[in-house]
């Protein structure tokens, strides 16, 4: 496994600083690319402003194979390189440490393309160049983070006033909620876990970003002793393939029961401050976890 300054891991093959694949040049790493959808005036100067999101991009290498030249062993090096890299439908993990990182970063990738250069004074010594195709530009951290959250209580009152000098104010209670930093400098997308109450029901409940102001309400029937519900935002943004549906309980679809706009929770770059809320049925016992990456772009 990558664990070094300035290496690099894909579907198990590490390549980079102290291995036999010399790095050359690596390309597109930290690009940006916008795509944009401004749109012309008709009769006058300039665009109308349309919405600017992040593109899909690409990851080009220039490796060379070191060893022995002739060698059984960098032979074996090429073919452990060319299998590596070998196109698939799958997406898998491209990783990356530089100095400076807390942990490894990665990108989703697929194989997209690969040449090889012979040097015809040393027709043993081969240099590949390799592309990696990103459908999600974002970057994230190797490990990931989560919060859990219990019902917020508002026992105890309070009121903030915006008015800076309004002469007086009243503590709010904060103590059921959550602070979550996304270390990042993207939104980061959760995946939501609502987990059922020791007894009663739940059939209705809400996490609130009290820093953003977003607030993702979901499920509008029951949710049960020993159930969970999961909103899985990180899908539902990337469009991910997966076999699992992005709001289920258990196998079940329950995309339909959440409610309107449907606008995928998110925790901007930073600190955000999360509320849960239960507000109907039986119980108000149960417990929200947020699992995510910090996000980079």
């Amino acid at each position: 496994m990558a664990s070094v300054d300035y290496q690099v891991e894909y579907r198990g093959l590490v390549m980079g600083l102290g291995t036999d694949y010399h790095i050359v040049k690596l390309d597109g790493l930290e690009e940006d690319i916008v795509r944009m959808g401004d749109s012309t005036i008709p009769r006058a100067g300039g665009d109308i402003q349309g919405l600017h999101v992040p593109a899909a991009r690409q990851i080009t290498l220039d490796v060379i194979v070191k060893g022995v030249k002739g060698s059984q062993a960098q032979r074996d090096s090429v073919q452990d390189l060319i299998d590596a890299f070998q196109h698939a439908d799958d997406t898998n993990e491209f990783f990356f440490q530089e100095p400076g990182f807390a942990d490894r970063r990665f990108v989703y990738a697929r194989a997209a393309g690969r040449s090889s250069d012979r040097d015809p004074r040393s027709p043993f010594v081969q240099r590949f160049k390799l592309r990696l195709k990103l459908a999600d530009p974002r970057a994230y951290e190797e490990f990931e983070n989560q919060g859990s959250l219990t019902n917020y209580d508002a026992a105890g009152g309070g009121m903030d006033y915006d008015v800076v000098e309004y002469g007086r104010e009243y503590s709010v209670d904060t103590s059921s909620q959550t602070t979550l930093t996304n270390n990042g400098n993207a939104k980061a997308w959760p995946v939501l876990r609502f987990y059922g109450p020791t007894v009663g029901t739940i059939t209705e409940l809400t996490l609130t970003n009290i820093t953003t102001g977003q607030a993702a309400q979901v499920f509008s029937s029951t949710l049960l002793t020993g159930q969970i519900l999961t909103a899985d935002m990180d899908a539902i943004v990337t469009v991910r393939p997966s076999d699992l549906h992005v709001v289920r309980l258990g196998a079940t679809n329950k995309f339909t029961e959440w409610d309107q706009p449907r606008d995928p929770f998110y925790l901007q770059a930073g600190e955000n401050v999360l509320r849960f809320e239960i507000s109907g049925g039986s119980s108000t016992d149960g417990i929200c976890t947020v699992t995510y990456r910090d996000t980079w772009l």
